[in-house]
């Protein structure tokens, strides 16, 4: 067998090893997979709280809502300018006229009833009022950017969630003055929470992302056994207590808080045991 092969072998083999020595289970605290102090990129007063403590929020869904009147005000003038055709009407009636004029004026010209500069005067009227109603419909494609500019603006003054989760803290009331990007409501989502795991660099060689791992929640006397999979490991350890972090995600059926101390052991637990893994609802 060539010697590049031995070594391969001897490789394989040894992380094979490696990832069936027996572990001590590792201790660690759970944290939330969103836990997120949310607030306004700009100042205002408080004008309406759209949801309540604990209230379950879609992605997208409002929050909190800062009084804009000006913003609103704004909004309803550029959408009368970008909607209105007056000024292009009126142009469309002048560009009429003057082509119906330079007509005339042509066929005077023709039958010697007017001179050369009167034509060149009809034609350029017609350019002028084709020109003029050119800046109109121009000004009214201005006035459509100018609305879509003012309703970003006016947005910022409705904070909403950037992901799906319950609404753990409001900090504001109505009628508060709030400055931007001071935290005013609290995120969380735990239907799947996370675990940063210290564990020994020689228990981890072999892990792979979405390998199983066994957990047991530390609640007072009660012991409650999951199963949950690597989410991530770390490529660099530490050199001084000779371990690496490995990231685990642990399906939370039971609707357990995030920080609860649990025991995580990176031999899989026997097939039937534990609860089934559950998709993140929120």
């Amino acid at each position: 067998m060539p010697a590049r092969v031995l070594a391969l072998a001897a490789i394989l083999l040894t992380f094979s090893d490696a990832r069936a020595r027996s572990v001590e289970p590792v201790e660690a605290y759970t944290r939330a997979r969103l836990d997120a102090s949310l607030g306004f990129v700009v100042s205002g007063r408080v004008e309406a709280l759209l949801v309540e403590e604990g209230q379950r929020v879609g992605a997208g869904e409002a929050i909190v809502r800062l009084a804009d009147p000006e913003g609103e005000a704004q909004i309803r003038l550029l959408e009368l300018r970008a909607k209105s055709r007056l000024e292009i009407d009126a142009a469309d009636a002048d560009l009429d006229l003057a082509r119906v004029r330079e007509e005339m004026v042509k066929g005077a010209a023709s039958q010697g009833g007017a001179s050369a500069f009167e034509v060149r005067e009809a034609e350029l009227e017609t350019v002028r009022a084709r020109l003029a109603r050119d800046l109109f419909v121009q000004r009214q494609a201005e006035a459509a950017l100018q609305l879509e500019q003012a309703r970003r603006r006016h947005e910022q003054f409705t904070l909403r969630a950037p992901a799906a989760g319950v609404i753990d803290l409001l900090e504001v009331d109505p009628g508060e003055t709030v400055q931007a990007l001071e935290p005013v409501a609290r995120l969380v989502a735990t239907g799947v929470l996370l675990a940063d795991v210290q564990a020994p660099t020689a228990g981890t060689l072999g892990l792979a992302p979405g390998d199983a791992v066994g957990v047991v929640f530390l609640l007072g006397d009660e012991r409650l056994g999951a199963q949950a999979s690597v989410r991530s490991i770390a490529l660099v350890g530490d050199a001084a207590s000779d371990t690496r972090r490995v990231t685990i995600e642990i399906p939370n059926e039971r609707d357990l808080p995030a920080g609860t101390r649990v025991l995580v052991s990176f031999e899989a637990p026997a097939s039937g045991h534990g609860p089934a893994p559950v998709v993140d609802q929120d």
